[in-house]
């Protein structure tokens, strides 16, 4: 879907272009309108199959729609789960013709004089608001590693259809109890009796709950130009969704909202050398501490007001770990070959948390109804301008109550690993 859209993005400015300049097509735009024609047709081809294939393995009858979704066909909106595409959002099953994203609040803010006009339908969830169409969800919601820390590499659970914010129960281990919840291999011999064993297990509960956030954008804007307004509610949008999303997953405390690394129990938080300080031996102390097989999964998350100790972190004789003292070249990218991430939306310099080394395939997240958007021009109605609010229901936690205990019955380790303040 986002390459298609990338695509007809690509055709509209060769159409724009020939407008603008008030004469037709030349051979040259011709041609490369008709080839970016045909690479659309092929993936609405595509789109097609897989939304069939999906609709089967559901046990949807052909040309139905999903349960709770319109009757009637439901478009190429389609986004499988799991692919680059979609990153951890499922699919509504439902799309629009709306050219852009800015067209579809248009039609929230003003239904009865935009959707007069244009055969368009939109879904309206239970929370109110209409829930927007997946033909945009791969926009605002895209998942890249540099938008997001957290769930861009999380385990991502997604929502079910006919309850998706529901509460469900993921099976863990118990590390109270050892390594792999208590789990021992035997050697026996031939004819031996089988040993019985039992695995602790308990259950990680998820629970989505609605988060949401709004902009105020004015009406000229909004109904002139829905090309620009649709760039500006995606930048705002994706960005403020992604920044409250990282900041609770790595330091929510998990009332009312997700529990975050910073605050559960199975993090393993190391003492820090030196009291407002960043050294080589914090570094030395967390990766001890780190779960051996996440080494390659791992990712040093580092609040940005530490980056002066990093830069100027030297040995014993003097000399610039970090960056080798030399000032042409870029940051390194890593530390001991484990990437590093730079951010503002953890402790500052000196707070427990201000470093974290993680493996974040360990921390779930589940994604419940939505997102949904709405507008108003109620509150700013003399100014001329509309609240547009967008809104949806996600939980999110560790995958671990406890830190592992390794075979030798005594090294703790994690796969979360914080330095102390």
């Amino acid at each position: 879907m986002r390459k298609k859209d990338e695509l007809l993005r690509e055709r509209q400015v060769i159409i724009d272009k020939a407008v603008s300049e008030n004469r037709p097509y030349s051979s040259l735009e011709r041609r490369k309108s008709k080839d970016l024609q045909e690479q659309v047709d092929g993936y609405d081809e595509q789109i097609k199959d897989a939304q069939e294939i999906e609709n089967r393995r559901a046990g949807i009858p052909p040309n139905q729609p999903k349960p709770g979704m319109p009757a009637g066909d439901p478009g190429p909106g389609m986004i499988l789960p799991g692919t680059a595409e979609n990153r951890g959002f499922a699919p509504h099953g439902y799309s629009t013709g709306h050219r852009n994203f800015g067209e579809f609040v248009q039609d929230a803010r003003w239904p009865n004089e935009f959707q007069a006009k244009r055969d368009f339908q939109m879904v309206t969830g239970a929370a109110g608001g209409f829930l927007v169409p997946d033909q945009f969800l791969s926009q605002i919601m895209f998942v890249s590693p540099e938008s997001s820390i957290v769930r861009a590499r999380a385990t991502v659970l997604p929502p079910d259809v006919d309850r998706p914010d529901n509460k469900i129960g993921i099976p863990a281990l118990d590390q109270k109890s050892g390594m792999l919840g208590g789990i021992k291999m035997s050697w026996l011999g031939e004819g031996d009796l089988k040993p019985e064993q039992d695995a602790d297990l308990i259950l990680v509960v998820l629970e989505p709950v609605e988060v949401g956030g709004h902009v105020v954008i004015t009406d000229r804007l909004l109904r002139n130009d829905s090309g620009a307004a649709s760039i500006f509610f995606d930048k705002v949008f994706r960005e403020a969704i992604f920044d409250e999303e990282d900041f609770q997953f790595l330091c929510g405390d998990g009332v009312g909202k997700p529990l975050g690394i910073l605050n559960s129990d199975c993090r393993i938080e190391v003492a820090r050398d030196t009291s407002s300080t960043f050294k080589f031996a914090d570094i030395a102390a967390m990766i001890s501490k780190f779960y051996v097989t996440n080494w390659n999964k791992g990712l040093w998350v580092i609040n940005l007001s530490v980056l002066p100790d990093l830069v100027q972190m030297a040995d014993t004789a003097g000399h610039l770990i970090y960056t080798g003292g030399n000032i042409e070249k870029r940051l390194p990218p890593s530390i001991l070959g484990i990437p590093v991430r730079f951010t503002g939306r953890t402790p500052t310099l000196g707070l427990a948390g201000d470093v974290m080394l993680c493996n974040f395939e360990y921390y779930l997240i589940k994604n419940g109804s939505g997102p949904f958007v709405a507008a108003s021009e109620h509150v700013y109605f003399t100014k001329n301008k509309t609240v547009v609010k967008a809104f949806y229901n996600v939980d999110g936690q560790p995958w671990l109550n406890n830190p592992l205990i390794l075979r030798d019955g005594v090294t703790e380790v994690s796969p979360f690993v914080v330095l102390g303040a």
